[in-house]
């Protein structure tokens, strides 16, 4: 993200670039200082590319593209599909808890969730063999922030660690499939000659519910007509 130097008048005085709220907005996100003297990246526009973007580059294949044009802003904006590579970076968070109820570890776990790929936990036995749980978490980088103040306003917890893991995921897609149930979401993903075909679990429970058929014998039923499709 490009900030400029020097200061830019307010109502309240001269304040120094990147503005103080714009520099609070851009905690935690790679600046670039260019050192040209007028405000480049503004408060509101921080706000919006930190929630929106994705600070990094991967390989695309550009459709359209976009121009928007200010009194001293150029901004261009691309539509493309990300190109599949097999492996992504994204953080690994992980904290320890002793001193919680399970009903507000559970809490924790959940508003968690809301700023992660992942969250799980495992029991594990912590200092002077007191039983408690490790937390970990998949966290993208540009939602940092959010969890830590999460993991921090919900939790005991008085520090976590996190660290840059690579994973490897398979391309996968989802399709809105009509069974003779029903509308159903079907997952497809597959490596090399392997093809993986998972109906979504809510949409078949919710058949089920509705019919009394097992969850078993309609996901095998299911599965069996979208491949005879």
């Amino acid at each position: 993200m490009p900030v400029g130097s020097g200061t830019a008048p307010t109502a309240h005085g001269p304040v120094p670039l990147p503005a103080p709220a714009t520099a609070e907005i851009l905690k935690y996100i790679p600046v670039s200082f260019t050192g040209i003297g007028e405000e480049l990246t503004t408060p509101t526009g921080a706000a919006l590319l930190k929630n929106s973007a994705k600070f990094s580059a991967p390989d695309l294949v550009i459709k359209k593209t976009g121009y928007g044009i200010g009194q001293r802003n150029f901004l261009r904006v691309f539509k493309a599909d990300k190109i599949y590579s097999g492996a992504l970076d994204i953080l690994r968070a992980e904290v320890n808890i002793d001193d919680m109820t399970g009903e507000d570890t559970a809490n924790l776990m959940a508003r968690l969730r809301e700023f992660s790929r992942e969250v799980y936990c495992v029991p594990a036995f912590m200092k002077k063999g007191r039983p408690g749980t490790v937390i970990t978490a998949l966290v993208e980088e540009n939602k940092l922030e959010s969890f830590r103040d999460s993991l921090f306003l919900n939790s005991t917890a008085v520090g976590f660690r996190y660290f840059k893991v690579a994973r490897d995921v398979l391309k996968r897609e989802i399709i809105n499939f009509k069974s003779s149930y029903g509308k159903v979401r079907i997952k497809i993903s597959g490596y090399k000659d392997k093809k993986n075909i998972k109906p979504e679990y809510d949409d078949i429970a919710k058949i089920s519910k509705e019919t009394g058929l097992p969850v078993s014998n309609l996901r095998k039923n299911i599965i069996k007509e979208y491949i005879n499709e």
